[in-house]
């Protein structure tokens, strides 16, 4: 066991360096002054009325949008550190199943490349203080949630298939390195204490955090609720709410159901450990009928995947509910419980099955 240990320290020393501060906090609790995404021509495509929305409502709230569009799925792929640092993924070899739970937007393996998607400090030199090159840790910000307990500890949320594909990788310079260590080393490298480190199990999947949870400031999760799904619609009338009710109740999606409700429970049990978690109904999925026959799901409305910040004001910025205002007044009457104005909760992104405004970029 010495030698394992004098070992490790000889990795960290010679391998790893705290980023100074940590990595941006996506929960609002710092201020934010810009939000770098894709523009709406590349991952995902949203229309030229919409983009100007979304721009509007950050700008409204002394956030100015700088578009990159060259790159997609900006919130997948582009960090930055607490100090205005673009902060650089470790390097990370591909096509070796080290890499099964990376998505196209950090990984393109179209026609067999397996090229990892990074944005180039050059493109962000005019707003990044400097860059900063993690040695070890490589990230996928959809499976990533980023932010500050009440005490001002920084924490991250990713999924334990990550955390093994790092270990994979670095176990070829250290091959008796064990998952314990490797969270030392991941919470030195990004100033992070190692308990701070959550990690949720395989056994729930890959699916993008932030399409079921939003982290806010004080360590405070808002965790989807689908039991509450129908009671939130309860007395609306008209084919939207009715085809979500189809899906709530049709058998022909039960499996669907229990195996997302599982997945919720076993995500609450551990938050809770250490967060304020609050349930709360943020997406709804509903019925579509393909031929006589044959039907499948739809997911149009999704709240989870907005964008939390503050500076002059706290503010919320997240996707419509396509033309159904009952449910944007009730997201945004549960928001004022956490201290939002309404006047400063925006429903301007278009989300569609997975992709919505969160995923088009990352802020700063």
């Amino acid at each position: 066991m010495k030698s394992i240990a004098i070992s490790l320290s000889l990795f960290l020393a010679n391998f790893c360096f705290a980023i100074d501060g940590g990595l941006y906090p996506e929960d609002g609790s710092m201020k934010m002054t810009s939000w770098v995404y894709s523009g709406g021509k590349t991952g995902p495509r949203i229309s030229d009325n919409e983009i100007l929305a979304i721009e509007n409502a950050f700008r409204s709230e002394g956030v100015e949008p700088i578009v990159l569009p060259q790159y997609e799925w900006m919130q997948d792929m582009l960090f930055f550190d607490q100090n205005q640092n673009i902060v650089e993924l470790a390097l990370h070899s591909t096509g070796d199943g080290d890499d099964q739970d990376l998505t196209i937007g950090i990984l393109n393996n179209e026609w067999g490349q397996n090229e990892v998607n990074f944005v180039e400090y050059e493109a962000l030199k005019h707003i990044a203080k400097g860059r900063i090159q993690l040695k070890n840790v490589f990230l996928e910000g959809g499976q990533t949630i980023t932010g500050k307990f009440e005490n001002g500890d920084n924490y991250i949320i990713m999924y334990e298939q990550r955390f093994k594909g790092m270990l994979s990788q670095l176990t070829r310079k250290q091959p008796d390195l064990t998952m314990s260590q490797l969270k030392e080393i991941v919470g030195l490298e990004l100033n992070i204490k190692a308990d701070n480190i959550i990690l949720l199990p395989a056994i729930i999947g890959s699916e993008h955090l932030d399409l079921y949870m939003k982290a806010l400031p004080n360590g405070t999760i808002l965790l989807d609720d689908p039991s509450a799904r129908l009671s939130v619609i309860n007395g609306l009338e008209g084919k939207f709410y009715d085809e979500i009710r189809i899906f709530e109740s049709k058998s022909d999606f039960s499996y669907l159901r229990e195996r997302y409700n599982k997945k919720i429970k076993i995500v609450k049990e551990i938050l809770e450990e250490k967060f304020k978690v609050y349930p709360i109904a943020g997406r709804f999925f509903s019925y579509t009928a393909y031929t006589s026959t044959f039907s499948y799901r739809s997911e149009l409305v999704n709240f989870f995947n907005g964008v939390s910040g503050h500076n002059e004001n706290q503010f919320y910025i997240t996707n419509h509910a396509r033309g159904n205002s009952e449910l944007e007044r009730y997201w945004a009457s549960n928001l004022e419980k956490f201290g939002f104005k309404v006047n400063h909760i925006h429903f301007v992104g278009n989300y569609s099955s997975g992709a919505g405004l969160d995923c088009m970029g990352s802020p700063l």
